[in-house]
């Protein structure tokens, strides 16, 4: 008696998980179709809505356009803050890095101008001048150490190539 009645159990079970599984299935056929009709039936139709013109800008004609032969750049035109490589040096200490406040103090202790430090991310410590005459007295100056090491200096030139080892040589 007791077999039967879990025989009878299991079977209960057994349908129960077909239905189950029956609705699972349903639902997820009622998904898919819901989930079909929203989408566009075509990959045209998914920008249908910005087709709209009245939201371009217009394109302007310009008769005369091709008549100039060139445009003269007037000395006004030219931003002067480019020129700020020419105020710059480039250098580096060989070694271990010491810190910003002890390369920054080279400037008031040693050098005795106004400068300003900026360290490149690749490691280049770029000192830029208030004029040309101190960055030259600098330059001509005695040979500087920090904490017992060389600083190496040398003027930037224009297209400094911040990647390269270009400071192997010194002039001296």
């Amino acid at each position: 008696m007791k077999n039967m009645r879990s025989l009878h159990h299991l079977l209960r079970l057994r349908r129960y998980l077909q239905v189950l599984k029956v609705l699972a299935w349903t639902r997820l056929k009622l998904e898919k179709q819901v989930y079909l009709t929203l989408l566009p039936h075509r990959w045209r139709d998914l920008f249908s809505s910005n087709r709209s013109i009245s939201t371009c800008l217009k394109l302007m004609h310009f008769l005369n356009f091709n008549v100039i032969q060139s445009c003269p750049l007037l000395a006004e035109d030219l931003d002067h803050s480019c020129d700020d490589w020419k105020l710059c040096v480039v250098s580096y200490v060989s070694g271990k890095f010491f810190g910003y406040r002890a390369l920054n103090n080279i400037i008031g202790n040693t050098w005795k101008c106004e400068a300003t430090l900026t360290i490149h991310e690749s490691g280049w410590l770029v000192y830029k001048f208030q004029n040309e005459e101190e960055k030259f007295s600098v330059l001509c100056g005695d040979p500087y150490l920090v904490y017992g090491r060389p600083l190496i200096l040398r003027s930037m030139t224009e297209c400094f190539d911040f990647s390269c080892s270009e400071m192997t040589q010194v002039p001296v």
